[in-house]
């Protein structure tokens, strides 16, 4: 079994002792839950990308992995007060070696999503700020991914993560171009990767839903979000079931994805952690 979680952190900036302290127990309680089988772990609302982050986000992916040794901190736009914002992936790079780093950002000029791909760099934790020239509006943040191959069987994957816009950024808009997104970071990458395996998680903002199938195209992704016992999707804020997965292949089901609450506490994030498993 293969596990992708993924953590909205709060306007984290690794800064805040107590902060570290309580993201590191609640994952590590979460690893006593799930064991220690991630391929990836992705973490939104990162807003420094500094020092600190570097030094205790990737002991906190560790606390739910011990394999998640590699770690890219990846800028993809700004917050609604026009703060640089970040989100970081930590991956096993044994079970899962990235041969892909980059992300889809909004393209004002050319109203379109653009993608930048890279190779991912030596370091174990690795920044990368926008590409030269982009700039983003305030509340406009895009996708941000890893892409490698399975290290036993050879199937291709792009791991991706978002936090969406919240008040104004057009939220509906940019969770309905995530086929379009996730088109652009595959063929970016090119190869074999133009058919790979898409998964999405994030904090979208808003409630799972499905895209209907685009025209013209063979092709629609799935949301994936856990169903309690009476039918409703389990929040995942106090009120919201906002963090969920968006995937390209449609057996990857609801019944694939748990929440964990343990995140959610003071001095934690006010969003629980989420996982999906293929």
């Amino acid at each position: 079994m293969i596990r992708i979680f993924h953590q909205n952190m709060l306007d984290y900036g690794g800064r805040t002792p107590v902060r570290n302290a309580t993201f590191t127990a609640a994952l590590g309680a979460i690893n006593g839950i799930t064991g220690a089988n991630y391929w990836a772990a992705g973490f939104t609302e990162v807003l420094y990308a500094g020092a600190a982050t570097q030094a205790n986000l990737p002991l906190i992916a560790q606390a739910l992995d011990a394999g998640l040794t590699r770690m890219h901190v990846i800028e993809v736009g700004t917050t609604l007060l026009g703060r640089q914002e970040f989100i970081a992936i930590a991956w096993d790079d044994f079970s899962f070696p990235v041969a892909h780093v980059g992300r889809v950002l909004w393209d004002p000029m050319n109203r379109s999503w653009a993608p930048h791909n890279a190779a991912p760099g030596a370091a174990a934790t690795q920044v990368l700020p926008l590409p030269t020239g982009v700039a983003m509006g305030a509340d406009t943040r895009g996708l941000a991914y890893i892409a490698g191959a399975s290290a036993t069987t050879g199937r291709r994957y792009v791991i991706a993560f978002m936090h969406n816009m919240y008040n104004l950024g057009n939220k509906t808009a940019a969770f309905e171009s995530l086929n379009v997104m996730a088109t652009r970071a595959r063929n970016a990458i090119g190869g074999n990767y133009t058919d790979a395996t898409v998964v999405i998680g994030g904090d979208f903002n808003l409630e799972p839903r499905t895209r209907k199938r685009p025209r013209g195209s063979d092709e629609f992704f799935h949301a994936r979000a856990t169903v309690a016992a009476n039918g409703s999707y389990v929040n995942t804020t106090n009120v919201h079931p906002y963090d969920f997965w968006v995937v390209s292949d449609a057996a990857i089901t609801d019944a694939s994805t748990q929440v964990f609450v343990q995140t959610r506490v003071a001095h934690g994030s006010d969003h629980a952690g989420i996982t999906v498993t293929f």
